[in-house]
């Protein structure tokens, strides 16, 4: 999302991938594979259908291509570091999520910690050096409307991933399911939605056609698929 492909920064065949979207249904499409592959080799052939009702699922997996597909996109506009920075945020929204959703009740010590580091990866990312490469190169420049940009993708993303985290616990507490059957189900609703996604936007040919042109991306793409179902399935444990 942020370095070229096919030359060096400046150079005229030199293209940086641009389709979240489309990364997100590679993801979804990888994890669904292994999922049901998993399933299959240990005999476990009733768990190839929904335990849960399928808008629950599809309820997680909305959530879900959202948060993925803002974390993609913040690359754009602010930096990698400050990105993974920017997940240390999370407790908050996953508390806020807990206490509305799950009912859960939490200390004056949690919302404390939670509340100030939060608040310190707002100090950083609002006084720091933040833009990305690909900010920096755009005539947009890496000014305020990069900034803020990127930051409410941010806050986006921790939004939709905390509400995520939430609904899976309680659907893993309210149905015998069991990992595998969640992720699968979740990643075929998401490779649905992330599909319709492309192909009403018209991203779909374009994303195949930069891998037509730059084939080489085709490997980061499964390779950010792999890791990306391994770190689902482990979630989900």
């Amino acid at each position: 999302m942020t370095l070229p492909f096919g030359g060096a920064p400046g150079d005229p065949g030199a293209e940086v991938f641009r389709y979240s979207l489309f990364l997100v249904l590679c993801n979804r499409l990888v994890t669904a594979s292994i999922a049901a592959c998993t399933l299959l080799a240990k005999g476990r052939r009733e768990e190839l259908r929904p335990v849960a009702p399928l808008w629950a699922y599809a309820c997680v997996s909305l959530s879900n291509v959202v948060a993925t597909t803002c974390q993609y996109e913040a690359l754009k506009y602010v930096s990698f570091a400050v990105q993974t920075l920017g997940k240390c945020a999370k407790m908050f929204p996953v508390m806020v999520w807990g206490f509305l959703i799950a009912k859960k009740r939490y200390g004056a010590r949690d919302v404390a910690v939670a509340f100030f580091i939060t608040a310190g990866c707002f100090i950083f990312f609002t006084t720091g050096e933040t833009a990305s490469r690909v900010a920096k190169a755009s005539s947009e420049g890496a000014g305020l409307a990069s900034m803020l940009w990127g930051g409410g993708l941010m806050v986006g993303y921790l939004a939709a991933d905390g509400f995520t985290s939430t609904v899976q616990e309680k659907m893993f507490r309210g149905y015998a399911m069991t990992t595998y059957n969640q992720v699968l189900f979740t990643s075929l609703c998401s490779t649905a939605l992330s599909s319709f996604g492309l192909l009403s936007s018209g991203q779909l040919p374009k994303a195949l056609g930069f891998l037509a042109r730059h084939p080489d991306a085709f490997t980061n793409v499964l390779t950010l698929s792999a890791a990306a179902s391994l770190g689902s399935l482990v979630i989900s444990h």
